[in-house]
């Protein structure tokens, strides 16, 4: 699961988990931070704070739950995204232990500043789609993500069948919204000069793209037809060509697409740590 959420996610700068003491050697897979054992909570925070995206594996131990409730108070909600596991069981029992953590949260709160904090509310799990890789139980279901207002919406996996790499092309599909609320969270922040200007070059060379592939539709389909005219294609060869230049433009497209966004993420500096003080 690790590696497939790294992949996903790297776009966003480089990836840091934390380790456990248990671990005779760094597991592959993201550069790992080694913290004190009693005092654990302080250095954690700090890193969400100056993190980027702050990505939960969601399991129903005591340490998981904290890192998330804190998560809540002190990272704007573009910033976290929620890894669900595949066993049911395993995400109804941290939804149930996360929402009385809340619930304490928000009378600590009340009590404390006299504001009302209303906590998000955890979605029931949904089941991914159906895929040509079996589910195991360190492969993850789908990803929980929060708009603006703290709203949680369960995204399960897709059915996809690409060439390669299906867990992370699987896992990118379903952050790519939470790419762009990221990406318009930080359209405020002051932007790389450079890197914004590669990503307007890429747009650019998108749209110009569409229309050269418009163009090349129009052209082969009143070439195809014998008569020179308006008509479908009369042999199965015709249309192997015309659904094989479909695709083509479509994965152009899709891939400019995937570039932009890329580069409009790199355009923005890290954050700045800002945490809050209820």
């Amino acid at each position: 699961m690790e590696e497939h959420l790294i992949a996903a996610f790297r776009p966003l700068g480089p990836v840091l988990a934390v380790g456990s003491p248990r671990d005779q050697l760094p597991p592959v897979g993201a550069r790992r931070l080694y913290l004190p054992g009693g005092d654990w909570k302080p250095p954690v925070r700090s890193l969400m704070v100056r993190a980027r995206m702050v990505v939960i594996a969601l399991d129903a131990t005591p340490g998981t739950v904290w890192e998330f409730v804190e998560a809540t108070r002190v990272l704007p909600p573009q910033r976290l995204i929620l890894a669900v596991p595949a066993d049911k069981e395993k995400y109804d029992d941290f939804r149930s232990r996360a929402l009385i953590a809340l619930t304490e949260r928000a009378h600590l709160v009340s009590r404390t500043s006299g504001k009302r904090w209303s906590p998000p509310i955890l979605p029931e799990y949904r089941a991914p789609a159906r895929s040509n890789i079996p589910l195991r139980e360190d492969v993850i279901s789908g990803l929980i993500l929060f708009s603006p207002d703290w709203s949680a919406t369960f995204e399960p996996l897709r059915f996809t069948i690409p060439l390669f790499d299906v867990g992370h092309v699987r896992i990118s599909q379903v952050a790519l919204p939470a790419f762009d609320r990221l990406a318009a969270f930080e359209a405020g922040e002051p932007a790389s000069r450079e890197a914004q200007v590669t990503a307007d070059r890429i747009s650019s060379i998108r749209r110009m793209f569409v229309m050269f592939a418009l163009g090349v539709v129009f052209v082969g389909l009143i070439r195809m037809s014998p008569a020179n005219n308006w008509g479908l294609p009369q042999t199965s060869s015709e249309w192997w060509m015309l659904a094989l230049s479909a695709l083509v433009g479509v994965g152009m497209f899709w891939g400019l697409r995937l570039m932009e966004r890329k580069a409009r993420l790199l355009a923005v500096p890290r954050p700045r740590p800002r945490v809050k003080t209820d």
